[in-house]
């Protein structure tokens, strides 16, 4: 950004309108402001920044205050700025809230804040904060960034110098924008902390699954150190262990259930022996009752299956007429649907002839149109040409006039040249009886070159319109020879032909015979379907036959199908009860019917007894295997689960927490990612500020960082300390002498100035004002000082010193000169 011009008025101590044209102090590009203390010379960079940014510098100048206290009522407040950026020019105007007397009558009245940007393209953004957003993405900064670039305010720049760390660190970031880096910082620490709460929160889990009742030592001593993986490999070898005893157990409970089993049934047998017998016998006079009737219902069956059978033929012969009935069926339905479909394209083909005699109409009025548009055209090409004509004649004769008005002259002068006695140049006469009069004339041989030339113009324009006209009237002649004669609209009438919708009368015409072939191929296709349905009876008999045919077959189909289904019912139930017959025989030549005694009877009820106690606490044993069992493998299960959730937690966590203890300053530089960057902006500040100062020190000054950390504690160390070569040692850099100290402190601003436009976004600020502080340099310093803000412009940037140090107004050529009276400021350029 560099100013062009700037326009001020009512601000501050000048209350009228001045002037600073930016660009006449761009050729040397380093000018000094001077004038008395007070007169307003930091004013001129408070216009500039409050035209950019709607703000001021200084921490005790307020926006509020810049109206001028010596401005009359009439006079307005406004600052206009011109500047160019990138190659592209730009002009803001502001107008500050100020309070001023009212015009008419008595009081106050508070003018508003506007802004105004003219934009390179012509656009104009109005508003204050639209145009502050639209000029900080022009230059790609804000107002702080500004005015560290372009303003080394008075006394402000030397605080950067001896500035506190921790001070220098919120400048820096301010500066920078290093407050992502922070933000990087605290995520990796947030993302740390929830990995180590999510890892805590497992192991606690982990431990609460694994509290179960296990009558083992080597299992409660891997829980006591946190050791899971023995603690699952003790857990698998113990659901193995009560696995195998389950089964054991399970083994020994079914060949106890079964030998009592057998037990209970023999004592059963021999006291029901005789009742089993009896009711076997019922249940097999039963079944051969059964067995009769359904053998006699299977015979009904077969005998049926055979009826159906034998109308099985017929049932087919019906079926192939069903299947020839509903071929005729098809045949009438696609006859009636190509009577539909030729009905329907007859209409659209008389459609059709109606939209072609429209087309036909429509086409006849766009030519005859275009025949009165053509002939209107060259009705105004005939007045046209007339008009030349008559412009040409004109000309013409003006021509002939001043030529001979020309002519009369010269003869006039020739004549009043001649002698008696002496020849005539025309003639050769030496007597002049009648000598042609002089005529007063203006004319000169030029005013007749450049009326001919107008007549040989007029002349040429008149023959071109000829000729034109001539090729407009040929036209006419052809388009009405070409004209063809109205057509005739019989379908519709002519107001609705117009109005039609159409394409071209070729399209239309192509649609007519698409539609006409088409109707000719539907017809071909009835004809051959009316020959095919030429022998067929009457459609509604053949319908009647049709239903007939249909319900024939459709009866047979489902006797046939019940049948069978009958037929197979009663052959499984034939099956079943032979089978039962069997088995009931079966029982009865196993029963046996002995006469046993009662003590033989109370012995067998006792050692079935005996043996339910022992399968009651067999049950009891397989029950508590079973939740032991339960129990570890449910736990088992999930500290497996769990084991693989940790792995992957301590595997995240592990590179997680690399990183976070990386950035946030447990490494060995112990220095956090912001205080890195920082660190790495403020050497290359140094470096940049080290290279004027040893030129402004002739050799003597260096600025380093200090490296030694007193209090190890402190990770924000942007001390500086200088080298001094005459000493060959380090020192605070608070020890220089005051004018050492403002040396030091303008190469740092300019190293910072430099640093900033070369990494911030790379953004172009081409203006730098260093406010006051020469007052504390010797001769030579100030000479030295000079010659390094002279090499910093060198014709590439605006470079303006606020002083009034008399020294500098003999060694800087270009001044702005601020003369201070009584009524206010005014300013001179010198």
């Amino acid at each position: 950004m560099r100013p062009l011009m700037l326009e001020f008025c009512g601000l501050g101590p000048f209350p009228t309108e001045n002037k600073i044209d930016f660009e006449k102090l761009a050729k040397e590009g380093l000018f000094l402001i001077s004038g008395p203390t007070g007169s307003g010379k930091t004013t001129i960079f408070d216009a500039i920044s409050y035209s950019l940014f709607g703000e001021v510098s200084g921490e005790e100048r307020s926006k509020e205050n810049l109206r001028s206290d010596f401005a009359v009522p009439e006079k307005k407040t406004y600052i206009t700025l011109s500047f160019s950026h990138r190659g592209k020019e730009y002009m803001v105007e502001r107008t500050p809230r100020y309070e001023r007397p009212k015009m008419r009558g008595e009081g106050m009245t508070v003018t508003k804040e506007e802004a105004t940007l003219h934009l390179p393209n012509g656009d104009i953004v109005t508003g204050f904060s639209q145009v502050n957003q639209e000029i900080q993405g022009i230059l790609g900064i804000d107002y702080d960034q500004f005015k560290r670039l372009s303003m080394l305010a008075q006394g402000e720049f030397q605080q950067l110098l001896v500035a506190k760390s921790s001070e220098r660190v919120e400048i820096f970031r301010s500066i920078f924008q290093t407050q992502i880096y922070q933000k990087i910082q605290k995520i990796a620490r947030e993302k740390g902390r929830q990995l180590y709460l999510s890892l805590k929160e497992l192991v606690t889990t982990m431990e609460e699954t694994g509290n179960i009742s296990l009558s083992s030592q080597e299992y409660m001593d891997a829980k006591e150190r946190g050791d899971f993986h023995k603690m699952i490999e003790i857990l698998e070898k113990n659901q193995k262990t009560l696995a195998e005893e389950n089964k054991i157990i399970n083994d020994n409970l079914v060949g106890m259930r079964q030998r009592q089993m057998e037990q209970i049934n023999y004592l059963q047998t021999l006291k029901n022996g005789k009742d089993v017998y009896e009711k076997l016998l019922l249940e097999e006079n039963q079944l051969e009752e059964k067995n009769i009737k359904l053998k006699a219902a299977y015979l009904l069956d077969q005998k049926k299956q055979q009826e159906l059978e034998s109308l099985a033929e017929k049932r087919e012969e019906k079926y192939e007429q069903r299947l020839r009935f509903e071929e005729l069926q098809k045949l009438v339905f696609q006859y009636k649907k190509l009577q539909n479909e030729i009905k329907e394209r007859k209409e659209d083909q008389l459609q059709q002839e109606v939209r072609i005699q429209a087309a036909q109409l429509q086409k006849w009025k766009e030519e005859e149109n275009q025949r009165i548009q053509q002939k209107k055209q060259t009705e105004r090409k005939k007045e046209e040409y007339q008009r030349k004509e008559i412009v040409w004649k004109q000309e013409k004769n003006l021509w002939m006039k001043l030529q001979s008005e020309f002519f009369a002259a010269n003869i006039g002068m020739i004549a009043d040249s001649l002698e008696e006695g002496k020849p005539c140049p025309v003639c050769g006469s030496i007597e002049h009886p009648n000598k042609a009069k002089s005529e007063n004339s203006t004319v000169t041989k030029e005013d007749v070159k450049i009326q001919e030339d107008k007549s040989l113009k007029a002349e040429q324009q008149y023959q071109e319109c000829y000729h034109q006209l001539l090729e407009w009237m040929q036209r006419d002649q052809m388009l009405e020879e070409q004209m063809d004669e109205k057509p005739e609209v019989t379908l519709i009438s002519p107001e609705e032909a117009v109005q039609y919708k159409t394409k071209s009368v070729s399209e239309e015409t192509e649609c007519l015979q698409k539609i006409q072939n088409e109707l000719q191929a539907m017809g071909g296709k009835l004809d051959a379907v009316k020959e095919q349905l030429k022998d067929i009876p009457d459609i509604n008999e053949m319908e009647h036959q049709y239903q007939e045919l249909v319900a024939f077959v459709e009866k047979f189909d489902s006797e046939q199908k019940e049948n069978q289904k009958t037929l197979k019912e009663h052959e499984i139930q034939l099956s079943n009860v032979e089978v039962q017959m069997k088995e009931v025989k079966k029982k009865k030549s196993e029963i046996q019917i002995n006469e046993i005694s009662e003590e033989e009877i109370h012995q067998k009820e006792i050692q079935i007894d005996l043996g339910k106690e022992k399968i009651s606490v067999l049950e009891g044993k397989k029950e508590q295997n079973q939740i032991e069992f339960h129990e570890v493998k449910t736990a088992l299960s999930s500290l497996k689960e769990k084991e693989i959730r940790k792995e992957e937690l301590e595997k995240k966590y592990g590179i997680v927490g690399d990183v976070e203890k990386l950035l946030n300053g447990d490494n060995g530089l112990r220095l956090t990612f912001e205080q890195y960057v920082l660190i790495t902006y403020f050497n290359d500040i140094l470096k940049a500020a080290n290279t004027r100062l040893l030129k402004m020190t002739n050799g003597r000054y260096e600025m380093y960082r200090q490296e030694n950390i007193l209090d190890g504690r402190r990770k924000d160390n942007l001390e500086i300390e200088v080298l001094d070569y005459y000493t060959g040692k380090k020192r605070p850099v608070k020890t220089l002498s005051g004018g050492e100290s403002f040396k030091a402190a303008l190469c740092l601003a300019l190293g910072l100035s430099d640093i900033v436009q070369n990494n911030v976004g790379g953004i172009e600020i081409d203006v730098l004002f260093v406010d006051e502080g020469f007052g504390s340099l010797d001769q030579e310093s100030l000479d030295q000082a000079v010659e390094v803000l002279m090499e910093l412009a060198d014709g590439k940037r605006l470079i303006g010193i606020i002083s009034h140090v008399t020294e500098l107004k003999s060694r800087i050529d270009q001044q702005i000169q601020i003369n201070k009276k009584n009524k206010g400021s005014k300013v001179e350029e010198l």
